[in-house]
């Protein structure tokens, strides 16, 4: 373990909001210490070696200050998922920890959301299913029973468990006329319905590397990327759907 975390991914543990990424850098030079943040669009400097999480970095480079990423100036949304009923659009993001809202559907170059939500959880996959929007991602799970216009709260929150299912990595929800779906460590929880916090699941599916779901309600369709790839894409009939379901392979 180091003895110094001078970054937190969307705050979730000690430490400053930098938005490093998969492909940033640090150097040393003259005593200062330069970290490239990969999806920060800057560069932050200590004038020395950082003793704790909370100590800020000293300035950046290509930035007005070490709290600005000029991306959000333009509206830049990393890794989006959309979400639309046709008349509004909804947009999250796992690595920014956002859901950005169009009340009515852009129609030009720049159009920025109506509003932003800052969430305290990173959404991999969503869902809009009859005027609800689903956001789900690790180990939480948000439920809004009507569209967020007006920047409502979510009617519903699982942190950490539903039922009997601990959540751990949740990379695809769905939902349909039957079931609900959440794709997390190698299986498929399907709940009858929107479940409660108590609610136990009819009965999970063993699939392999699954991450995001959709159901038309007639088959439940699952992207693996984390599978071989003549599994990356299955399909599941709903009607008779059990543990034992086999899945149609798509290549």
């Amino acid at each position: 373990m180091p003895d110094v975390s001078v970054a937190a991914f969307h705050g979730g543990l000690s430490g400053n909001k930098l938005a490093s990424g998969d492909g940033s850098g640090i150097t040393i030079a003259d005593g200062k210490l330069y970290i490239s943040l990969y999806n920060g669009n800057k560069i932050v400097a200590y004038n020395s070696i950082p003793q704790s999480a909370e100590q800020k970095p000293d300035f950046a480079v290509g930035s007005p200050d070490v709290d600005t990423n000029t991306l959000d100036s333009i509206g830049f949304i990393t890794n989006p998922i959309i979400e639309t009923d046709g008349k509004s659009l909804f947009v999250s993001s796992d690595f920014d920890g956002t859901l950005s809202v169009w009340k009515s559907l852009p129609d030009e170059n720049g159009a920025k959301p109506d509003f932003k939500y800052d969430l305290a959880m990173s959404p991999w996959d969503s869902e809009l299913f009859k005027n609800r929007l689903i956001l789900a991602g690790k180990d939480k799970v948000y439920i809004w029973n009507s569209l967020p216009l007006q920047g409502e709260l979510p009617d519903l929150i699982f942190e950490g468990s539903i039922g009997s299912v601990t959540l751990k990595e949740i990379k695809g929800v769905a939902v349909d006329e039957k079931y609900f779906y959440l794709a997390d460590t190698n299986k498929i929880q399907v709940w009858n319905g929107i479940p409660n916090k108590n609610s136990n699941p009819l009965f999970s599916i063993d699939a392999l590397g699954a991450t995001r779901l959709s159901s038309d309600g007639r088959y439940l369709v699952v992207a693996a990327t984390e599978a071989p790839s003549q599994e990356m894409i299955k399909m599941y009939k709903i009607e008779g759907l059990s543990s034992g379901s086999k899945p149609i392979l798509i290549q």
